[in-house]
Protein backbone atom coordinates (compact mmCIF):
# COMPACT_ATOMS: atom_id res chain seq x y z
CA UNK A 1 0.00 0.00 0.00
CA UNK A 2 2.90 2.08 0.79
CA UNK A 3 4.71 1.64 -2.33
CA UNK A 4 1.34 2.75 -4.49
CA UNK A 5 0.98 5.81 -3.01
CA UNK A 6 4.86 6.64 -2.81
CA UNK A 7 4.43 6.18 -6.72
CA UNK A 8 0.92 7.90 -7.35
CA UNK A 9 2.10 11.30 -5.93
CA UNK A 10 5.75 10.50 -7.65
CA UNK A 11 3.46 10.34 -10.58
CA UNK A 12 1.64 13.45 -10.09
CA UNK A 13 5.00 14.71 -9.10
CA UNK A 14 6.19 14.38 -12.61
CA UNK A 15 3.39 15.72 -14.06
CA UNK A 16 3.37 18.76 -13.00
CA UNK A 17 7.03 19.06 -13.56
CA UNK A 18 6.81 18.79 -17.28
CA UNK A 19 3.70 20.61 -17.40
CA UNK A 20 5.72 23.66 -15.99
CA UNK A 21 8.65 22.87 -18.21
CA UNK A 22 6.28 22.92 -21.47
CA UNK A 23 4.97 26.18 -20.80
CA UNK A 24 7.67 27.81 -19.98
CA UNK A 25 9.19 26.64 -23.74
CA UNK A 26 6.13 27.97 -25.14
CA UNK A 27 6.76 31.04 -23.21
CA UNK A 28 10.22 31.48 -24.01
CA UNK A 29 9.37 30.91 -27.85
CA UNK A 30 6.56 33.44 -27.59
CA UNK A 31 8.46 36.25 -25.97
CA UNK A 32 11.85 35.32 -28.21
CA UNK A 33 9.51 35.75 -31.77
CA UNK A 34 10.90 32.48 -32.62
CA UNK A 35 7.22 32.08 -33.35
CA UNK A 36 4.47 29.37 -31.39
CA UNK A 37 3.75 25.71 -32.61
CA UNK A 38 0.62 24.40 -33.80
CA UNK A 39 -0.06 22.95 -30.27
CA UNK A 40 0.34 26.23 -28.57
CA UNK A 41 -1.64 28.52 -30.97
CA UNK A 42 -4.95 28.18 -29.46
CA UNK A 43 -3.75 29.12 -25.52
CA UNK A 44 -1.16 32.09 -27.21
CA UNK A 45 -4.31 33.36 -28.90
CA UNK A 46 -6.96 33.14 -25.77
CA UNK A 47 -3.78 35.09 -24.12
CA UNK A 48 -3.51 37.71 -26.58
CA UNK A 49 -7.16 38.15 -26.97
CA UNK A 50 -7.70 38.40 -22.51
CA UNK A 51 -6.01 41.99 -23.00
CA UNK A 52 -8.48 43.31 -25.97
CA UNK A 53 -11.70 41.50 -24.70
CA UNK A 54 -13.70 41.51 -21.81
CA UNK A 55 -14.99 38.67 -22.31
CA UNK A 56 -11.79 36.62 -22.32
CA UNK A 57 -9.99 35.94 -19.03
CA UNK A 58 -6.32 37.70 -18.88
CA UNK A 59 -4.21 34.64 -17.92
CA UNK A 60 -1.10 33.80 -19.45
CA UNK A 61 -0.30 31.39 -22.19
CA UNK A 62 0.98 29.06 -19.59
CA UNK A 63 -2.23 29.05 -17.62
CA UNK A 64 -4.19 28.69 -20.39
CA UNK A 65 -1.59 25.87 -22.04
CA UNK A 66 -1.96 24.51 -18.51
CA UNK A 67 -5.74 24.02 -18.21
CA UNK A 68 -6.35 22.52 -21.79
CA UNK A 69 -4.36 19.75 -21.12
Amino acid sequence: MKDKIISFIWQHFLLLLSLYVMTLGVAVCVRSQLGSSVISTIPYVMASAGGFMDAVPEWTIGTYTILMT
